[in-house]
């Protein structure tokens, strides 16, 4: 039976020169063909330089303590270690796909959940949106507000998610709810979710009781589908907070 040995050093290294520097050039010089065809080279390059390093470690590390070292393990815990490190230092990876269990990992005594995709942080458990009384009628109060006043993992600093944020979580291979398989978020609703993004198809109106007097997009967690706090007539959407990341 072959022990499991992970290893992290060397990592940082790695990380720091051959990724996530030339991630932060490709990200400065956006739009030039010739930065273009040399981060392509230099991507190639770098796949086949650490699978090189990869081998020479393991082979070290295995002939060091004369335990086997499962090498799609340690593999893992280089990806997890790159992606973190990328969030570290603000580089958001919208720009790839992480179709991989280490997307998500719960943070801030589990209240929350990292998305090493976009490196937003998000709610695990999304809280009702607190409603008040308007001539005997519950009206929910502004999702800014709801937002701005939320606590979770003993911190502040939520705010609303735009459309093109909470739609970055959907997964349109799956439905009800339309979220990547095995996430770790928790009671999440086959519904709409409010969004900060005013929605131009949207006539003035109604809107007001959501915080806008214009509309605003809506998510839907069962199919991924968008729509409009003005379509919204049978109930109330939801809200999902959101915090890092840009307005």
């Amino acid at each position: 039976m072959k022990k499991i040995v992970r290893f992290n050093i060397i990592i940082f290294v790695i990380a720091s020169v051959n990724l996530l520097v030339p991630e932060v050039l490709a990200k400065e010089n956006a739009g030039n063909p010739a930065i273009k065809i040399q981060m392509e080279q230099h991507d190639a390059d770098i796949k086949g330089d650490l699978r090189s390093i990869i081998q020479n470690i393991v082979s070290s590390k295995e002939e060091q303590t004369g335990l086997l070292i499962d090498q799609d393990v340690f593999i893992q815990e280089i990806l997890k270690l790159l992606v973190e490190g990328a969030c570290k230092n603000g580089i958001g990876a919208w720009n790839k796909v992480i179709n991989d269990p280490i997307r998500f990992e719960t943070v801030m005594n589990s209240e929350a959940v990292l998305d090493k995709e976009t490196c937003l942080v998000w709610e695990r458990h999304p809280d009702e949106v607190e409603q008040i009384p308007i001539f005997d009628v519950l009206i929910p109060v502004p999702l800014a507000f709801h937002c701005a006043n939320l606590v979770k993992g003993g911190r502040k600093g939520w705010r609303p998610p735009t459309v093109e944020e909470l739609t970055s979580l959907i997964d349109l291979s799956q439905t009800l709810p339309a979220l990547p398989q095995n996430n770790p978020f928790i009671d999440i609703q086959s519904q709409p979710y409010l969004t900060s993004s005013s929605n131009p198809l949207s006539e003035n109106g109604l809107g007001g009781i959501f915080g806008t007097e214009t509309g605003d997009f809506t998510v839907s967690m069962a199919d991924g589908n968008l729509g409009s706090t003005l379509d919204e007539t049978d109930s109330f959407p939801l809200a999902w907070c959101v915090r890092g990341g840009t307005r």
